[in-house]
């Protein structure tokens, strides 16, 4: 597990993105960013949300509101919209048969580098059984 940690650190302090969470189905909390959170509720509703078992088209997620754009390919990305009308933040998340996969990037205009990194770590854990 320490070399996940070290990946998902990595992935953050090369700004790629600012929150990462790998959380078993059961909820435990497998690599969890710097103060990052994904309480059992959360994770339940994003694994849903990627199996498609509910359709919401806003997600309550570590305090913050998102609004789904695409779901598709057990991936989705949602963004959270200021006051000012101004996208804030991307949430990708993912899932393999063990875990839901979720990264947090604050917008740059590229809401595609969330998506590859969130599915690369995602292949990896997959390629590892999990």
């Amino acid at each position: 597990m320490e070399d996940w940690y070290a990946y998902v650190l990595e992935l953050v302090h090369n700004n790629n993105l600012s929150r990462v969470t790998v959380v078993r189905l059961d909820g435990e909390k497998w690599v969890l960013s710097p103060g990052c959170r994904l309480s059992l509720t959360e994770t339940k509703t994003v694994y849903n949300t990627l199996t498609k078992l509910i359709h919401p088209k806003v997600l309550n997620i570590q305090g913050r509101e998102f609004g789904i754009a695409s779901n598709e390919d057990f991936t989705f990305i949602a963004h959270s919209v200021g006051k000012d009308g101004y996208e804030q933040e991307i949430v990708c998340a993912t899932k393999t048969r063990q875990f839901v996969i979720t990264g947090t990037a604050t917008f740059q205009g590229d809401n595609g580098q969330c998506k590859r990194e969130i599915l690369k770590l995602r292949d990896h854990i997959k390629k590892q059984g999990l």
